[in-house]
């Protein structure tokens, strides 16, 4: 379900600003999703509208191992991230 209400090309993307290139490329195979988002292993929907974006289980354990640099065991179980639209994994993501 990629896409839905604002689709991917709604999410920022690291060509507009300066990243390592690891970095980079890992942001560009992100696949974000808006709208409403089916999450069926918590037999969910998230209604995010055009102001969050989702990225589904797979791409959220690849920013939080590979880009965040967390040990690999902490994003078992992991269904997803939603951030900001627009903000990227990247960003300061935590509110500081």
């Amino acid at each position: 379900m990629r896409g839905g209400a604002g689709g991917a090309k709604d999410a920022p993307k690291a060509e507009a600003r300066a990243l390592p290139p690891a970095l980079a490329a890992l942001e560009k195979s992100l696949h974000p999703q808006t709208g409403d988002v089916r999450i069926p292993e918590a037999k969910a929907v998230m209604h995010l509208g055009d102001r969050y974006y989702f990225l589904p289980a797979a791409d959220a354990k690849r920013v939080l191992v590979e880009g965040w640099h967390n040990p690999p065991e902490t994003a078992d179980g992991v269904l997803g991230m939603v951030l900001a639209k627009d903000t990227t994994v990247f960003d300061n993501v935590w509110g500081r």
